[in-house]
């Protein structure tokens, strides 16, 4: 026990110096000293040892150095990132920005084909390539009773890729089946991956249609195929099969890219592509024809888009409710037979030439098949209300009054009976307008020519396959005939005169200068008479008749402008010309005694004939004293006397 007490004491003891604030029971414990002992110190580094201290310097960076290093590099990456995100932030791609326009008619009868067509745009910077693009829907319903998943179909849509900022359109037809007002979803896939990436994306869009007989059905008529550059003719036909009207009917059709208009009948109600149906009755029918050209390469296609429905309440040209759509699709083609009018050497839309002026024309035809063509027919449709039948003088053709028709064939030339690839050949014609002057005037006298060939192929088996083709219709256009007269009066005109006659040197003797000016058949816009008077002695007085004619004179040039403005058809020939008369005055030199001075230079009437789309020109030559129009007049008063 004795030594458990002292362990006691002893602990308490170091327990009261480890934990006192008295210095004298902390230090009362003296320090040895330490141990002398000598060590030998080199006095230079050794080359390992300058390596391992250099190593030890570099590799003592603080955490907070090292810390402050990160964040300094993560802070420049972000800067990087941040400028190259917001340098090419445009070509950042959103599945958004894939739209999808589904073009089906609303209304479907069981059992009936429709088209269906998806537009795809990509309104992204980065274009996309389609791995797969379906059409799925259910073709038919399950049996009553009977339980199962539905009949679906899948048809897959040709589309490669889409360039960025632009669209694709692609189509097939559908067959849907069900009851009456039974509803029928479509649904569209798209599988995708952008331009640079392998991974595939996928966007899809559900179409409801209705399984009803639609309130009215379209059906247009258009070639399949035709050459670019070739005019077509679409005919739609719209029916109604409703029992009821259907009130305030419009008709859209979206162009394809490329197609020009040229004319409807009727004519539309809203620019070249809206037409007012106007309320159908039950089983109304009504047509329009539409004639245009078409634009494009050979091997693309273009569709036309027609819908059909009741006019929007709020925009007249634009339909509120659509009632039925379709789609129509041309193909750019080479033809397998070549054709092409060139008239005046020329080979354009319209023409226009002067009445009774000769007209050449050639029409150019090619075989363009690797394979003989057999009677081989070529034909020219001429009509119009210029046309004068006994003028057309066909080279090696006979032309059919009765049907306004001139025909090559093998009967005219023999060649043509058989054609072999690549061969070419032209056959021509010609003719004279009528005459536009005095009489009976026509109204936007024109002529038309159409040419069309056709032909028999030659198949591998020998059979022989019926090919034709037609180039597109072209104008003449007669030109109106613009006309003015200039004379030169003392005695007569509505001006007085005054002065010796003859003219004497040295003395002011004034003229009357009459223009008149005529026009035919067609209005021209833009006229004016422009003549110079005579460089000497001819001076402007300043007086004209009628004053409410626009007459200007320019004090530098000497020139003398009547602008007409617009100069109505028939002036001049079922009504009053247009005439002004405005005064002059000569007071010949000395150095004249013994001519006859001018007076007034070239005179030159121009307009533009409003019809035939052309400059047109008339002139008449200067004016002196000769004034053989005057009643008065007689020999010698033409010359200057002294």
């Amino acid at each position: 026990m004795p030594e458990d007490k002292n362990k006691t004491n002893k602990l308490e003891d170091i327990n009261r110096r480890l934990y006192s604030r008295d210095e004298s029971l902390i230090r009362r414990r003296k320090e040895r000293p330490l141990s002398k002992f000598s060590y030998g110190v080199e006095t230079q580094w050794a080359p390992s040892a300058k390596a391992s201290a250099g190593q030890g310097r570099r590799t003592g960076i603080s955490a907070f150095k090292k810390f402050f290093i990160f964040s300094l590099i993560v802070f420049v990456g972000a800067l990087v990132f941040a400028a190259f995100k917001f340098g090419t932030g445009s070509n950042t791609f959103s599945a958004e920005n894939l739209t999808f326009n589904i073009s089906v008619n609303p209304f479907v009868q069981s059992g009936e084909e429709t088209d269906f067509g998806v537009e795809i745009e990509n309104k992204n910077a980065t274009g996309i390539e389609i791995s797969n693009l379906t059409v799925e829907y259910q073709k038919g319903q399950s049996l009553e009773g009977e339980s199962g998943p539905v009949s679906l179909e899948r048809k897959k849509i040709d589309m490669e890729s889409i360039a960025s900022y632009s669209s694709a359109f692609g189509s097939t037809r559908i067959t849907l089946f069900g009851d009456q007002g039974s509803r029928r979803n479509i649904k569209v896939s798209l599988e995708y991956r952008t331009s640079g990436s392998s991974a595939i994306f996928i966007k899809e869009f559900l179409q409801e249609v209705l399984i009803t007989s639609a309130p009215i059905t379209i059906t247009a008529s258009l070639p399949e195929e035709i050459n670019p550059g070739q005019e077509i003719s679409a005919n739609i036909k719209i029916t109604s099969n409703s029992a009821a009207v259907s009130k305030n009917m419009l008709l859209k059709v979206l162009y394809p890219f490329g197609f020009q208009f040229k004319e409807s009948k009727p004519e539309p109600f809203s620019g070249d592509s809206i037409w007012f149906l106007g309320d159908l009755a039950p089983g109304a029918e009504k047509t329009i024809t539409i004639k245009g050209i078409v634009m494009g390469d050979i091997g693309e296609q273009r569709i036309f888009r027609i819908l059909a429905g009741e006019q929007d309440k709020n925009n007249q040209s634009e339909i509120g409710v659509l009632y039925a759509s379709t789609l129509s699709t041309v193909s750019l083609a080479s033809p397998s037979l070549g054709i092409k009018l060139i008239i005046a050497g020329k080979d354009q839309e319209t023409y226009a030439v002067a009445s009774q002026s000769k007209v050449q024309a050639d029409i150019n035809w090619s075989n363009n098949l690797p394979t003989k063509m057999e009677d081989l027919e070529i034909t020219a449709h001429i009509t119009g209300n210029a046309l004068n039948k006994n003028s057309i003088a066909p080279e090696s053709g006979l032309y059919n009054h009765l049907t306004d028709t001139i025909i090559w064939n093998k009967t005219t030339i023999p060649s043509l009976a058989s054609i072999g690839p690549g061969d070419e050949g032209t056959v021509s014609f010609a003719f004279t307008p009528v005459s536009t002057a005095g009489g009976s005037l026509l109204s936007n006298p024109s002529i038309a020519i159409l040419v069309s060939v056709r032909g028999n192929k030659l198949k591998d088996d020998n059979s022989l396959e019926p090919v034709s083709n037609s180039d597109r219709q072209k104008t003449v256009k007669i030109i109106s005939n613009l006309q003015v007269s200039a004379k030169a009066l003392y005695s007569d005109g509505p001006i007085a005169n005054t002065g010796p006659l003859p003219p004497s040197a040295g003395a002011e003797t004034t003229y009357t200068i009459v223009w008149t000016v005529t026009n035919s058949n067609n209005d021209v816009e833009k006229a004016e008479v422009r003549a110079k008077l005579a460089p000497f002695a001819v001076k402007w007085t300043g007086k004209w008749e009628p004053s409410g004619e626009d007459v200007v004179f320019n004090e530098v040039t000497k020139e003398i402008v009547w602008r007409l403005g617009r100069i109505a058809r028939s002036t001049g020939i079922g009504s009053d010309p247009r005439e002004v008369a405005f005064q002059i005055a000569l007071e010949p030199f000395f150095s004249q005694v013994g001519t006859t001075p001018t007076l007034l230079g070239e005179t030159v009437l121009t307009g533009e004939d409003s019809f035939a789309g052309v400059m047109l020109k008339n002139s008449r030559g200067s004016l002196n004293t000769r004034i053989s129009s005057d009643s008065k007049y007689k020999s010698g008063d033409e010359i200057v006397t002294q």
